[in-house]
């Protein structure tokens, strides 16, 4: 479940950071990631668990990528990124 709720927030923050620069779609990956991981732990929780080891493994190691892939963007893109958070959290 936690796979499920992270990636559907993960998707959630890409459309809001859409408005903000271009580059979200790294954390669009990292949602859609997150789903898919979700699903297939809901699909076959009684697998073995040697094989759920590697596909975490896996998930967590394609997940940190993008997240740096996202970290570097977001590093290159600071002078045009907004100095004020509370508007890219949509705070009003």
């Amino acid at each position: 479940m936690w796979a499920l709720l992270t990636g559907a927030l993960e998707l959630w923050l890409a459309i809001r950071l859409r408005r903000q620069f271009s580059g979200e779609w790294f954390v669009l990956l990292t949602g859609i990631a997150s789903i898919l991981l979700g699903i297939a732990l809901l699909i076959m929780p009684l697998a073995g668990l040697i094989a759920w080891v590697w596909t975490i493994g896996a998930y967590s190691i394609v997940f940190g990528g993008l997240l740096i892939a996202f970290a570097l963007r977001l590093r290159r893109g600071s002078s045009s990124a907004p100095t004020d958070l509370s508007a890219a959290a949509g705070a009003r």
